[in-house]
């Protein structure tokens, strides 16, 4: 009878031990699942913030594009009212008008030559 009760002893400690491995294993399942979601969910997190650092940095570059757009305008805008200033900056020397001389033609009619007409010796046919 001794040995009976010995094997039920064993069949049942056998069994409870089984019951307590798979209860373990089913904790540390329980544990390590949440441990990895958590871990998801951080990665979630700094992919969102990679993404916004990515939209910073293109918006940073459009921004420094327009920036450099506007002050090579400028540049040249300073330029022309540098040119413009200096044009202005000069003494105008007014040359004294030619007068008009005639020039034979056919008989009876003469044209006169001016050279008031922006020094292009303009002709003037009278009739």
């Amino acid at each position: 009878m001794r040995q009976r009760y010995q094997y039920k002893k064993c069949y049942a400690t056998r069994k409870c031990g089984k019951r307590r491995f798979d209860s373990y294993e089913g904790e540390q399942r329980k544990l390590f699942e949440a441990h990895w979601a958590q871990k998801e969910e951080q990665n979630n997190q700094i992919q969102a913030e990679l993404e916004r650092i990515k939209r910073n940095q293109d918006g940073v570059a459009r921004e420094k594009a327009t920036f450099l757009s506007w002050v090579t305008a400028k540049q040249r805008e300073s330029q022309s009212m540098s040119e413009a200033a200096e044009l202005c900056s000069k003494p105008v020397v007014m040359a004294e008008p030619v007068p008009a001389q005639p020039i034979a033609t056919e008989p009876g009619e003469s044209v006169l030559t001016t050279a008031n007409a922006v020094g292009s010796g303009a002709h003037v046919k009278v009739v």
